[in-house]
């Protein structure tokens, strides 16, 4: 398996609304990827998916495990 670089851009606006988009990732790896920033940020509002949210997700033993918890 390749390794891909993650990137996970924030944008914070005036008012204080903080944005993140989540560029590198497949299937449900970006709600894996960014779970803990949200819960110390406060309460997530809304979610936009890219098209990469609906590709299949590869199966491995690491994401096996992150989402059984």
């Amino acid at each position: 398996m390749a390794l891909t670089q993650t990137t996970v851009r924030f944008k914070i606006s005036a008012d204080g609304i903080v944005s993140e988009e989540v560029i590198g990732v497949a299937c449900n790896a970006c709600e894996l990827t960014t779970k803990n920033i949200e819960e110390n940020l406060g309460e997530v509002s809304g979610r936009e998916y890219k098209s990469d949210y609906y590709d299949p997700c590869p199966i491995d033993k690491a994401q096996i495990v992150a989402q059984a918890e």
